[in-house]
């Protein structure tokens, strides 16, 4: 029952709107709040704080909101005359039935390694959804151009072939770091506050932060599961932050299944060998982010399977998100030595279209963009569910943001072509054999190794990315040089992206231009599963990376994205 509630604003500059709870109240009716208003309500705390035991933090509400919390809260009031309320407890217990995750995933037969590189899945994730024709800039508050500034041209047409040269120019080796670091930094606006729980999440909510209240107990391991965008990083940065701050942050490990895998690989060559008895020491909780992309080799897999091994037996929390589920990843299930079905795994959903403005305009806020609802509803028109694809144009537009600031770069209407995937005639085979004689511009050697990546056979089409990436700088006012540390044809009947991601890194890329397979390859059906492993890898090996689509390389918008996706002043 509820003794007595109050409504406290608490508004920053990110959230206007947010508001902070406070309750003396019994457990069961703050869980029948969370229940009943999971999209506004924070993880609920208990709190000895001015005569309430319980705190609940309230994001963006509305008048209407907070009218229906009251009402909801006065039907729950004690009388006046009512007994004592029931003494304060500990925040809730993952075995409520409110907070229950769903029935354990079964364990799957063991299956053979895998003999390419692209774990199996069943069933496949779709590719991403076709964008629609581009849709209206959002209003001026949060991302149009200052008016003062002059509109910048369209890149030069396609006719206009790349002068002289041959090859790209030579630069000073750059072998790879002498050590590298296994952990992630975590990223703290990534908390379960800022989280928008639904339907889509709400069993995956209700388990981390069952994790995060009791580790290493009834969810060990976690396994969460779902498409692009569906929040699986978000998941981990927050369950990380709530950790560190009952286990330290020392013990905390956020990591990635290729970064886990290639610094415990002892033939990987290059760097300061990672100590695996040092990791087991130091770690409380390990949480891995991209499990699927675990590269197993026969120098890896005895460390990995000593490692899992050691840390389940010294009750160490994990946690793992994936692309795939756990039937389709027997083999790493079988290679690390674990069971997924002693832990629970969980399905993360595609929001619901109602969901989607709201989750828009949460990203802006921790991108330090503001936005009305209707302007974040305009921007969720755009993502037709393929939220990977609308959060990626919305980094875009905060890196723009960076630039135009940090060079005063010309602007005029860029959103457009930052959310446009129109397809445009490719070049013929004169034009692309003119760009081979591109050579890139001379840069010192502090600037950052860049490396090109493209279909084998296509040497062309790459060379013609290279030469239209240098080109675009100049129109848009992007000043950051590179050094061409690696141009490497990539096999377009299998794909190998942690040999990508292994190439980059021994040659010392720090950035990475990636050119699609063609459509007459056999890897174009499954160009979306192949650009999620490639971009996930090169990200956990510290090199920025940049998709253009074959079928894109005609067009301007590809080669500004490019910039902002690779641009270390935009990201600083």
């Amino acid at each position: 029952m509820v003794e007595k509630w109050e409504l406290r604003q608490e508004a920053d500059s990110r959230n206007p709107k947010r508001h902070r709870l406070l309750m003396k109240a019994g457990r069961q009716d703050v869980l029948a709040l969370v229940r009943e208003f999971a999209n506004l309500c924070g993880r609920p705390v208990a709190a000895d704080v001015e005569g309430y035991n319980w705190i609940v933090d309230l994001r963006s509400l509305s008048a209407s909101n907070k009218a229906a919390i009251s009402s909801f809260l006065d039907s729950l009031a004690l009388p006046l005359a009512a007994p004592a309320p029931e003494p304060e407890l500990a925040a809730p217990p993952a075995a409520e039935p409110e907070l229950s995750a769903p029935e354990p995933a079964s364990q799957p037969e063991p299956a053979a390694p895998p003999a390419v590189e692209l774990p199996a899945a069943e069933p496949e994730p779709p590719a991403p959804a076709a964008v629609p024709e581009p849709a209206p800039a959002p209003e001026p508050s949060f991302s149009s151009p200052p008016p003062d500034q002059p509109e910048f041209t369209a890149l030069p047409a396609a006719e206009s072939a790349p002068e002289p040269a041959l090859t790209p120019a030579p630069a000073e080796a750059s072998g790879p770091p002498t050590e590298e670091k296994l952990e992630a930094p975590v990223d703290f606006e990534r908390n379960f506050d800022s989280l928008i729980v639904g339907p889509h999440n709400r069993f995956a909510h209700a388990a981390a932060t069952s994790v995060v209240d009791s580790p290493a107990s009834l969810y060990n391991p976690l396994f969460l599961f779902g498409p692009p965008g569906t929040g699986k990083t978000h998941f981990l940065n927050a369950i990380a932050a709530g950790l560190s701050q009952s286990l330290g942050p020392d013990g905390i490990i956020l990591t990635t299944g290729f970064k886990l895998s290639y610094l415990l690989d002892p033939m990987r060559g290059g760097g300061l060998p990672y100590s695996r008895e040092r990791l087991e020491e130091r770690a409380r909780a390990l949480l891995i982010d991209d499990f699927h992309l675990t590269q197993i080799t026969d120098g890896n897999k005895p460390e990995l399977a000593r490692l899992f091994a050691a840390v389940l037996k010294k009750k160490c929390q994990i946690v793992m998100a994936s692309l795939y589920p756990p039937r389709a990843l027997a083999v790493l299930e079988q290679a690390l030595g674990i069971s997924f079905a002693k832990g629970w795994a969980v399905d993360l959903k595609v929001p619901a279209a109602a969901a989607r403005p709201d989750i828009v305009r949460a990203f802006l806020q921790r991108r330090g963009l503001s936005a009305s609802e209707e302007e974040a509803a305009k921007i969720a028109e755009l993502s037709s569910g393929d939220y990977a694809a609308v959060f990626q144009s919305l980094e875009r537009l905060a890196a723009f943001k960076k630039v135009r600031e940090k060079f005063s770069a010309p602007a005029g209407d860029v959103v457009p072509m930052l959310f446009d995937q129109a397809k445009t005639a490719l070049p013929d085979a004169t034009r692309l054999d003119s760009a081979r004689s591109f050579s890139p511009p001379p840069a010192g050697p502090d600037a950052p190794g860049l490396a090109l990546l493209f279909p084998q056979g296509h040497e062309g089409a790459g060379a013609w990315c290279l030469a239209r990436f240098y080109q675009a700088a100049g129109h848009y006012g992007f000043s950051t040089a590179y050094r061409h540390v690696l141009s490497r044809g990539y096999d377009a009947s299998q794909g190998t992206p942690f040999e990508l991601g292994r190439a980059c890194v021994q040659e010392g890329a720090r950035a990475a231009l990636v050119v699609g397979p063609a459509e007459d390859s056999p890897l174009f059906a499954k160009a979306a599963e192949f650009r999620h492993a490639v971009l996930h890898v090169l990200k956990a090996a510290g090199v920025r990376a940049a998709w253009v689509a074959h079928d894109e390389i005609a067009g301007s918008a590809p080669f500004l994205n490019a910039h902002l996706d690779l641009s270390p002043e935009a990201h600083d």
